[in-house]
């Protein structure tokens, strides 16, 4: 009877045994598959975060082209009797062309430039002077979203009153709204000055 105890005792101890050792086996082999997954979902991350930075970062380019549209898109909605004109790819002329309309008559037209820089150039308000003398145009904005440090409010006149440089922001619908009123006014005291003239 002690012997068939100790048989019965050695079986089950062999079985658990077998038991614990395939638990460990199936254990460790899981393990190893999550270290795996564990491994390959830091790697896709990591791509993914890679794959993210120039997205993030944005070519100067294409940052540039985005906000042309923007602009476009703001002005052409905001001022609906006005034509707008995108300044082809390469071209002098800054990003848009606004010619203003006040009841069918051309007031005028304001040449737009926009910038994403991160640095303010002094260069880009000489450039955008000769890209309005190239295209016979008046008056220019600068729109930018980094305005020069000396800059005290959001907006200011430079070169004679001929370029207004402001801010890229809310900014823009007191300035589009003044340029505009501005060039309606001096079309019709021009207008006025021709019918004096006339008589």
């Amino acid at each position: 009877r002690t012997q068939l105890t100790s048989e019965i005792t050695n079986s089950v101890k062999l079985k658990h045994q077998t038991e614990l050792q395939a638990e460990k086996t199936k254990n460790l082999r899981m393990g190893e598959e999550l270290k795996k997954t564990n491994s390959a979902l830091i790697k896709t991350q990591e791509s993914l975060i890679k794959a993210q930075k120039p997205i993030d970062q944005g070519s100067p380019e294409l940052d540039g082209e985005v906000q042309e549209v923007v602009l476009e898109n703001y002005l052409s909605k905001r001022f609906l009797s006005d034509v707008f004109t995108p300044v082809p790819k390469g071209k002098p002329g800054a990003d848009t062309i606004q010619e203003i309309m006040d009841k069918n008559i051309s007031c005028g037209k304001v040449l737009w430039e926009s910038k994403t820089v991160t640095n303010f150039s002094e260069k880009w308000v000489e450039k955008l002077l000769d890209d309005m003398s190239v295209n016979n145009i008046g008056f220019g904005v600068l729109a930018t979203e980094i305005l020069p440090k000396k800059m005290k409010e959001k907006f200011e006149f430079r070169e004679n009153k001929k370029i207004i440089i402001c801010k890229f922001d809310e900014t823009l619908d007191v300035v589009s709204e003044m340029v505009r009123q501005l060039a309606v006014t001096v079309n019709k005291a021009r207008n006025q000055g021709t019918k004096n003239l006339d008589k």
